[in-house]
């Protein structure tokens, strides 16, 4: 089933931006090596940067597309 979150990320990348969010980025990005879940990882603004800073990340969401623009940018 589609859902609305596919019809908007198909439109393009980085629809809420691609800045991870504040907490993400201050407080976890830095910390090594922890084991994130993100749910509701959308087109994966926290859990790319997250992975790319040596985390074990696990992203969810309900839009398939979000997930495959994650998947291709991992």
């Amino acid at each position: 089933m589609q859902s609305n979150w596919d019809d908007i990320y198909a439109e393009g990348e980085a629809f809420f931006g691609s800045d991870p969010d504040h907490l993400a980025r201050d407080y976890v990005c830095d910390a090594g090596g922890l084991r994130v879940l993100d749910v509701g990882a959308g087109q994966g603004r926290n859990c790319i940067p997250l992975a790319r800073n040596g985390h074990a990340v696990t992203a969810i969401d309900s839009s398939e597309v979000g997930i495959a623009q994650v998947r291709a940018m991992a």
